[in-house]
């Protein structure tokens, strides 16, 4: 079968980048002909590289640089359409099925996108048109989409989401309530990809930036364990050592290798959980939809805190993951696989 994905696939951030690498793989090695549509609205396009290059810090701008360069040559690791910049070119019968998601495509709240309707199936025409743990992010489950939007989710032959806030906003709009799989990243095995090691004994920060009291108490921690601190793909002046230009295979290796890994971010969660690190999770609100359902849907709910306080690290460090955990997780893989390939061998 001839089948497409649409999702945020250009952008310049790694677990957008891997969540599309992840659901392209795996979908090819089901034995389908696949490619990923390569559609971006302009100014969506262009917001993500104005966010990156305009800045007046040399240092950062050179950081940038590099960063663009190596997402643009792990792109060509994905077989992919020629560009498109107009919805109603993403099909013309190319392909038998579109595949929509994963990530945020669904969030038409986020000011970043302009114009995200073709993801909601508007404004093309498709054979089949199917979703796979698509999400709505931080669009609240209680909001009433607008009648457009729902007539293009009524084009969906098969809706699946990763999230419960995004299975709530299906169930509220359109009647039904969807099934929830894994992100497509928990489906897919990088051990060919992630061979990066960038220090021994460390503490991984992923963030954008944490509030003084935190600092302070990892600061404190690194301190009495002598693992250092290393910040990736954001500048914490704090940490110890800076990690910014990694592509998203090397940032992969650096959260698999890592001691102790905090963030705040859903995919730094995420592959905390895949490769059973010890990790705390810090609630920010912009993502606090998509992993409060994926912290409660493992029971690693206190993981996920408003902050770290005097003790906290020291007692989620000593903990060690339920012991049904593993088995768990194998579960939910094979039901999200066994999900993936029926709705693609056309079971519905």
């Amino acid at each position: 079968m001839k089948i497409g994905i649409l999702t945020y696939h250009s952008g310049f951030n790694n677990g957008g980048f891997l969540q599309c690498y992840s659901l392209f793989k795996v979908i090819l090695k089901l034995g389908h002909d696949v490619k990923v549509i390569n559609y971006s609205e302009f100014n969506h396009w262009k917001k993500e590289y104005i966010i990156l290059l305009f800045t007046r810090k040399i240092s950062l701008l050179i950081a940038n640089l590099k960063k663009i360069n190596k997402y643009h040559n792990l792109q060509k690791r994905i077989s992919k359409t020629r560009l498109i910049l107009n919805k109603t070119k993403i099909n013309k019968s190319r392909f038998d099925l579109i595949i929509v998601g994963s990530d945020e495509i669904w969030n038409y709240s986020n000011p970043m996108v302009t114009d995200n309707s073709a993801y909601f199936g508007i404004g093309y025409e498709v054979n089949k048109l199917i979703s796979y743990g698509a999400s709505f992010g931080w669009t609240d489950k209680n909001t009433i989409l607008p009648q457009y939007l729902v007539n293009g989710l009524k084009k969906f032959s098969k809706i699946t989401v990763r999230d419960t806030n995004s299975k709530n906003i299906i169930l509220n709009n359109l009647n039904f309530s969807p099934e929830q799989v894994l992100d497509p990243t928990f489906l897919y095995d990088f051990s060919p990809e992630n061979t990066y090691c960038p220090s021994n004994n460390y503490i991984l920060i992923y963030s954008v930036g944490f509030d003084p009291a935190t600092i302070s108490n990892i600061k404190l921690f690194s301190k009495k364990t002598g693992l250092k601190t290393i910040s990736v793909s954001y500048k914490n002046e704090w940490c110890d050592l800076q990690a910014l230009t990694l592509d998203p295979f090397q940032w992969l290796g650096c959260i698999k290798n890592a001691d102790l890994v905090i963030t705040n971010k859903f995919h730094g969660t995420v592959f905390s959980i895949k490769y059973k690190k010890k990790f705390i999770t810090i609630k920010e609100p912009a993502s606090a939809n998509k992993i409060q359902s994926l912290i409660t849907e493992f029971g690693l709910n206190s993981r996920y805190v408003d902050l770290i306080e005097d003790g906290t690290i020291e007692k989620l460090y000593s903990d060690d993951y339920p012991n049904h955990f593993e088995e768990l997780l194998n579960q939910k893989i094979a039901s999200s696989m066994a999900v993936l390939n029926k709705t693609l061998s056309n079971e519905l």
